[in-house]
């Protein structure tokens, strides 16, 4: 295909011829610039340029065709280049042109491109579309030796004499700041009198002289047009150079500050539009901040950064990068089967422009393509086509497609050899968040497609800012919805889509979301028809391509500051750390519970164990206790029994004495006596139980005794060791979960500490 062709161009890196056009006239600031633009440009070997002057546009098409070049660059003001006002478009060359008076709004806000594409040396800007190009400002070769400073504070500016330069407010603030100091100011004359009319200049320098009042301050206004030698001697001369410009939204960035850091010498300046590339110096150079001789003796360090970035070698070299990017891009599109970008309406002229890549599908992915619409085939033809095409810019691309269960477009790719990592859940379980959680970290992708997901998504925002944070820097998105301008007065839609897409929700709503992401090109969504037809609601397909920026605006870009959307890697990772602090927290809670449960029941036991050792113990030290009574009293009853069956054996066996007959018979003795001899018989046999056991048994039974005791004992302070070994086990276990306790609250107290920083440093199942 043409993109293995366009790589090759991308990778080997031919030099691209350019064609710098300026205006004739040399007392005008337009001009000065664009001979310094030039110069800054030829330091590159990128581009191969070439500089004309131009009064006509007979002209221009002559320089044309005696140059032949790739890219032409114009240094375009509508009062320089009035001749090129309706706007240059030429068959076979990259048109761009400087944009003097860029700002965030005024990018934002262009009614048409009068050329292919815009060239705004604003590093703030974030620019809506790649045909913007945005980077940074391009100063002098900076002074190298330096003239003395003056004895006298010296305050110098410049500039022609228009309105809102404050050059009589520069007057007041040294007046009321100073008892002695010199102010120098340059007001030259214009080569056109009617831009900058004399009776404009006079009126500026009387009011300058009205505003000084004290004797001590001295005001010299010249009226030279300085070459730019002759303005550097001039500025680095001076103690301080300030300019307190008036506020004025929507302007572009003043060329005055480019000579002030070039001179090297201490810069004040106002809070104002025009300076807002300075207005990240720290510490401040603003006079709303600090006066004037506090900002001069602070020095220029802070201003050291500014000077490398801008340096006109470095500021070339990034300059002819992006514009040879744009080129490249340029080229691309114009192989595009339709010729209409790749921002656009996928209807009827798409399905036949778009019928190679159809046939690719039924091709690789036939029983697929057989079970999906016929007429929604184009989406897939799209993403198919366009990715082989943006992969070529890449060298080993990294391609990741989301949403790709039964996707023809991602069976198509894998079958011609790309490999491509792909979330869907009934592929691999994974949905975009999940996905994004696990391999997030390090893992950035050069190429993501999305086909007819994102309507299907809830949260569509979120959803951006994810594949935002996946893509790599200059890496591509390809998408398609399903589209129709009709939508927020109809809001029908069929029942799978959440909604439906317009050109304010995708140019707008959505790109504002992801600040450092730019549209491919300039979409042309209103230029289609809405064609296709699913559950009674008519719609179109539509496709979005952005790219990620391959550099980050400068810290103070207008919108990034003015953005409200979180980064979503930033919003996970709070919600992570708190769901942890509090998982861990609960975890802790529990361990603590459980182990101090088991530790007050093991000493519970252990305090029962002590009492029942003290008072065994106590009891076998007894002569007469209960220990003792125990082996007394079974001997005790049989010495009892002994005894009444002795007495019954001496009754038995005694001979009866004969009785008379004529006498009365005589009671015969019973062997059973009376309770209370039973009860004088049991405690003599006690009594002589006892005494038999301390006498006879007991010098052998106490040694026996005792030990017994000893192996008791032995067994239960085994016992009792065993159950301290466990409780210090459980102590240990306690000390050590509130080490970790503290350690994983500290993580996470500087884990969120880390993120309030980061976050403060930068402000589907539908018809497929």
């Amino acid at each position: 295909m043409s993109s293995v062709d366009f790589r090759k161009q991308s990778i080997v890196g031919d030099r691209p011829s350019g064609l710098f056009i300026g205006h004739r006239g040399q007392q005008c600031g337009v001009w000065q610039f664009g001979k310094r633009l030039y110069r800054s440009l030829s330091l590159s070997c990128l581009i191969d340029w070439n500089y004309t002057e131009c009064g006509s546009l007979e002209e221009y098409e002559a320089s044309l065709a005696e140059h032949a070049p790739d890219v032409v660059l114009l240094n375009h003001h509508p009062y320089t280049l009035s001749w090129a006002n309706d706007g240059l478009k030429p068959q076979d060359a990259l048109a761009l042109a400087v944009f003097h008076e860029s700002s965030q709004a005024s990018v934002e806000g262009l009614p048409r491109r009068l050329f292919d594409g815009l060239v705004c040396m604003d590093p703030t800007l974030s620019p809506p579309d790649l045909s913007i190009l945005a980077g940074p400002r391009f100063i002098p070769q900076p002074v190298i030796e330096m003239p003395a400073e003056p004895e006298v504070f010296t305050v110098g500016s410049f500039g022609f004499g228009t309105p809102g330069k404050g050059f009589d407010k520069l007057c007041a603030l040294v007046n009321s700041q100073f008892e002695e100091a010199v102010i120098r100011i340059n007001i030259p004359r214009h080569d056109d009198p009617g831009m900058v009319p004399q009776a404009q200049v006079d009126g500026i320098v009387e009011a300058c002289k009205a505003a000084i009042d004290r004797p001590g301050i001295t005001l010299n206004i010249t009226h030279d047009f300085m070459t730019e030698d002759d303005l550097l001697s001039f500025l680095s001369s001076n103690t301080i150079n300030a300019f307190l410009y008036e506020d004025a939204p929507g302007r572009g960035i003043s060329s005055c500050i480019d000579y002030a850091l070039a001179a090297q010498r201490p810069i004040a300046i106002s809070k104002t539009a025009m300076f807002r590339h300075l207005a990240g110096a720290n510490p401040s150079v603003c006079v709303e901040d600090r006066g004037l001789a506090e900002i001069a003796a602070a020095g220029t360090d802070q201003l050291n950064g500014f000077r490398h970035r801008y340096a006109a070698a470095e500021s070339g070299a990034e300059w002819n990068t992006r514009i040879k990017d744009a080129l490249l891009r340029h080229r691309l599109s114009k192989q595009i089967p339709d010729g209409r970008g790749l921002n656009k309406l996928l209807d009827d002229r798409a399905r036949e422009s778009y019928a190679e890549a159809i046939a690719l599908l039924g091709r690789h992915a036939t029983d697929m393509l057989k079970r999906k619409i016929e007429r929604a085939n184009i989406q897939q033809a799209f993403g198919l086509d366009t990715v082989r095409r943006v992969a070529g810019q890449f060298e080993a691309p990294r391609i990741l497609a989301i949403g790709s269960y039964e996707d023809t477009s991602v069976e198509s790719l894998k079958a011609l050899g790309y490999r491509i990592d792909e979330i869907d859940p009934q592929v691999n379980g994974h949905d975009l968040e999940s996905f994004y959680v696990d391999h997030s970290c390090g893992r950035e992708y050069e190429i993501i497609l999305c086909i007819s997901v994102l309507e299907h998504v809830e949260d569509d925002t979120f959803f951006i800012q994810q594949v935002r944070d996946l893509l790599a820097p200059g890496g591509v998105g390809i998408f398609t919805v399903d589209y129709s301008d009709r939508y927020p007065e109809t809001k029908q839609r069929p029942a799978a889509d959440y909604r439906l897409y317009f050109e304010h929700d995708l140019r707008n709503r959505l790109m504002a979301s992801i600040p450092d992401c730019a549209l491919w090109d300039v979409p042309l969504w209103t230029e289609g028809t809405e064609d296709f037809e699913y559950e009674g609601v008519q719609y179109a397909f539509a496709s979005w391509v952005f790219a990620k920026l391959p550099y980050e605006p400068e810290r103070n870009s207008e919108s990034l500051v003015s953005a409200t959307a979180v980064a979503p890697w930033k919003t996970i990772l709070s919600k992570q750390q708190l769901t942890s602090t509090a998982r861990h927290q609960s975890e802790l809670k529990a361990l603590r519970g459980h182990l101090e449960g088991k530790l007050g029941f093991l000493e519970a036991e252990l305090a029962g164990e002590r009492t029942r050792i003290d008072r065994l113990t106590h009891q076998l030290q007894m002569e007469d206790g209960p220990k003792a009574l125990r082996l007394v009293l079974p001997f005790a009853r049989v010495l009892r029994k002994l005894s009444a069956i002795t007495s019954v054996t001496n009754s038995e066996t005694a001979v009866p004495e004969p009785q008379d007959p004529s006498s009365p018979p005589q009671p015969v003795e019973t062997r059973h006596t009376s309770v209370a001899e039973h009860r004088n018989s049991q405690q003599v046999a006690r009594r002589l139980a006892f005494s038999t056991y301390r006498y006879t048994f007991r010098p052998f039974v106490r040694p026996i005794m005792w030990r017994i005791r000893t192996f008791l004992l032995q067994e239960i302070q085994a016992d009792l060791k065993t159950i301290r070994a466990e409780v210090d086990v459980l102590k240990h276990e306690v000390a050590g979960a509130n080490h970790r306790a503290a350690l994983v609250s500290s993580d996470v107290t500087e884990s969120v500490g880390k993120l309030a920083l980061t976050i403060a440093s930068k402000p589907r199942n539908g018809p497929s």
